[in-house]
Parts: C-alpha cells; structure tokens; sequence
C-alpha cells in the first residue's frame, strides 16, 4: 500500500490523509510516522508546480515550528530515487534551490512591507494582506501596534471594511 498526505498541482494542492494520520509514502516506517509526504505532479507548468510546494512546504514548516534543516526526501527515509526530477535538476530547481526558496519564503512571511514593529512575526503576511485590501491599516503610516487594545468602534471598521471587501468584488471604500 502507498499513500501521501497531500499532492500539489499547478493550481492546487489536495489533501489525500489528513495531516495527523499516518500516510504510507516514505518508503520506511519511521519516515511514515514523523513525517508529511507531499507529492510534486510532473505534468503541466512543473515550475509554478513547484513554487506552489515551496509555499506549501514553508506554511507547514512554521505551523509545525520547523525549520528547513527538518526536511526529508523520499530518497533520506528509503534510498529511493525521490523526488527524481528535483535530485536531477530539472528546471534548475535543486534540492538545494527548494531548500533555499522554502527558507525564503519563510523569512517574508515574517517581515511586513509596511510597519516596522511586526518584523520578524508570524502575523506580518495577515496583516500585509489585509492592509492591501484597505480592511485596516496602522496606527501611524509606519506603525501598526500588534498588542494594543482593539476598541469596539475600531472592531466595528475593520468588519465593516471586510464586508464591504467581500461584496464589492474586492474593493473598499
């Protein structure tokens, strides 16, 4: 039996096991058990393919407080040939190169573009986002205050703000 826990296209990537069961993809029962299989599909634009597995592959790493050195091929847990494409180079896309894109990745979604006092914070992508989409913005044009107090009225905006987002076909007033 074989199996993975997700399988990422050129346009999505589907769940196949939920994350915290065990998958039968590593090819050794230790690589089942302590890890997540995710399969890279070879067909259609393989470098977009594998840009959406790089943003995969960092999101679970910083939900599971991992780092990139916690990363394993097939080929670390069995001695299999896998990814084969990757070991290969196809693309230009290394092992190392994922490896490096992955910590990229990682590293922009902890620093904001706009405010200098949520650098270096998981909260920088999610506030970034929705500064972008006019649903809140900071304190000062700079400055967005991640621990103060938010007041009811303040509540209010920022709701009001993202029904409107959702209504308006992605625009604010």
């Amino acid at each position: 039996m074989a199996s993975y826990h997700l399988v990422v296209d050129e346009r999505q990537v589907i769940e196949a096991v939920p994350l915290n069961e065990v998958a039968w993809h590593a090819g050794d029962a230790a690589g089942n058990r302590r890890s997540i299989g995710i399969e890279i599909c070879e067909s259609g634009d393989y470098d977009r393919t594998v840009k959406i597995a790089v943003r995969l592959t960092a999101e679970l790493l910083r939900r599971k407080n991992l780092s990139v050195q916690d990363l394993r091929q097939h080929y670390d847990w069995s001695g299999k040939d896998c990814p084969w494409k990757i070991r290969r180079g196809h693309a230009g896309w290394t092992w190392e190169k994922f490896k490096e894109a992955v910590t990229e990745r990682m590293v922009q979604a902890m620093v904001s573009k706009y405010f200098k006092d949520i650098r270096h914070s998981w909260q920088a992508v999610h506030v970034d986002s929705l500064r972008e989409k006019g649903i809140i913005a900071g304190r000062t044009e700079d400055t967005f205050d991640p621990d103060a107090p938010i007041t009811r009225a303040e509540c209010a905006v920022v709701v009001n703000k993202a029904v409107q987002y959702l209504t308006k076909g992605g625009k604010t007033s």
